[in-house]
């Protein structure tokens, strides 16, 4: 096999991999699912292939005790207990229906998230801030090379011999 097929053949496998841990759910065999996640992570980790946080931490997208795949009200029961106070973040609290494991995540608060993409909006406008003095220095060094200088030099010179060329009314009357 040479590259482009060995690769081809690496992906093809994944994929076929990934289809089959999410076909777990129609086949109703709780038990084959998590050995299904455990040959896919071997062969993900076989081929050094770096995939997203969602899919590789537990308890996020697979249930972290038997690797079954997380459909809410199908695979896993969601229960959101809401803070005291508005301020105060939700807690999820997620139990699998297969093999019974709970794990809880912490919500953020509308304020909070409100908060969080105001704090990401002022730093945008802070870089855009840092790009325009960028530019306006990258200018300023252009107009103060050597070559820009002598530029300058030629074009006074030239205006001066211009005027000094054209006879003025009175320069006319003396010759």
């Amino acid at each position: 096999m040479n590259r482009d097929q060995k690769i081809q053949f690496r992906d093809k496998q994944i994929r076929h991999k990934y289809a089959l841990l999410h076909a777990m759910p129609t086949i109703d065999v709780p038990e084959l699912s998590g050995m299904y996640l455990k040959n896919f992570y071997n062969s993900v980790k076989r081929y050094q292939l770096n995939l997203p946080d969602h899919i590789v931490q537990p308890d996020k997208k697979f249930c972290g005790e038997c690797g079954y795949i997380q459909i809410p009200d199908h695979s896993v029961d969601i229960n959101i207990i809401s803070g005291e106070r508005p301020e105060i973040s939700s807690i999820a609290k997620f139990k699998c229906k297969k093999c019974g494991h709970h794990y809880d995540e912490t919500v953020l608060c509308r304020k909070q998230k409100v908060a969080d993409s105001a704090n990401i909006s002022k730093d945008i406008g802070q870089v855009k801030k840092k790009t325009n003095n960028a530019k306006m220095r990258a200018k300023m060094r252009k107009q103060n090379s050597l070559t820009s200088l002598l530029s300058k030099k030629d074009k006074e010179k030239k205006d001066v011999t211009k005027s000094a060329s054209m006879l003025s009314l009175d320069s006319f009357m003396k010759r």
